[in-house]
């Protein structure tokens, strides 16, 4: 069962959220090696047009679109996506839900899919935040699956907090403006995480 502890008002950690999370990197890497997953620049919102701006945001993506129980949706998406997907909502919701109930946020709508990211060695993120007014959003959620590299942090310049992930935690905030946060660059080795709005 995860532990949960509230960093700064609205900014959650939950640890030890699933068992052995360098499986899923493995297996995960291994869909990518025989060509059922591939990894894509991560663009953004430039504050006039999507896009891919590596001096904003350079790192990896594998992008999950919602899948709903709906057969023939589910029929026609891969089938390693379909898997990824399940696995990702079976395993991460019961801390996702803890936080909904804790802020009692009930109408949160659907979410709009997984992103899955890689950062490598110079990958970062600069000062941002999550919603938009193409996009709304209301609340954010990172899950982060290791924490064999150096850097990579996240941090949150209003509230001085500064988080160097641990693998297996969950941090989840609102989406707002106030919540304005950065990734820091990786130093060394690879950073992987999941992410997640919900609006």
């Amino acid at each position: 069962m995860f532990e949960f502890e509230e960093l700064a008002t609205g900014i959650v950690s939950y640890t030890n959220v699933i068992e052995n999370p360098e499986d899923f990197i493995n297996d995960l890497e291994g869909l990518v090696l025989i060509n059922n997953l591939a990894w894509a620049d991560a663009g953004q919102q430039t504050g006039y047009e999507n896009g891919v701006v590596k001096s904003i945001r350079d790192c990896k993506t594998i992008s999950l679109p919602p899948i709903d129980n709906n057969q023939p949706l589910r029929e026609t998406t891969p089938y390693a996506q379909v898997m990824v997907h399940d696995f990702l909502n079976e395993s991460l919701y019961p801390a996702i839900n803890h936080y909904k109930n804790l802020y009692a946020a009930s109408q949160w709508a659907d979410s709009e899919g997984w992103q899955i990211l890689k950062y490598g060695k110079n990958n970062h993120f600069i000062n941002h935040y999550d919603d938009a007014k193409s996009y709304p959003r209301t609340v954010s959620m990172s899950f982060y699956l290791n924490e064999d590299y150096e850097g990579g942090e996240i941090e949150f310049g209003r509230f001085n907090l500064k988080i160097k992930p641990k693998a297996n935690q969950i941090i989840m905030f609102p989406s707002n403006y106030i919540y304005n946060h950065t990734v820091h660059p990786v130093v060394s080795g690879t950073r992987y995480a999941v992410v997640a709005w919900w609006n």
